[in-house]
């Protein structure tokens, strides 16, 4: 359970609202989208360099990734969605 004044609030996420996520691991993010370097909400840093499996989850549009626990626990208040995570294709 979240509250109103959690500090991971503190950037502007109300974009996400009702939007569907990709689950990934930290490594596809690495391999693919090296420009994203920490979660949205908490700024937990992706690792640098390949390492165990780890998910993460990335919006459509691919410019932001969100760490498994926020999006646990931000999922109901902002009505988050995942996706099977199969269809990601990586260019």
């Amino acid at each position: 359970m979240i509250e109103k004044d959690d500090w991971r609030l503190l950037n502007d996420a109300e974009f996400l609202r009702g939007q569907y996520l990709d689950p990934v691991s930290s490594n596809e993010i690495i391999e693919h989208l090296p420009k994203l370097k920490n979660c949205l909400f908490c700024w937990e840093q992706l690792p640098d360099k390949l390492r165990y499996y780890q998910t993460w989850y990335i919006d459509t549009e691919r410019t932001i990734c969100i760490c498994e626990k926020c999006f646990n626990d931000f999922q109901t208040y902002f009505n988050l969605k995942s996706t099977d995570g199969w269809d990601v294709e990586w260019e």
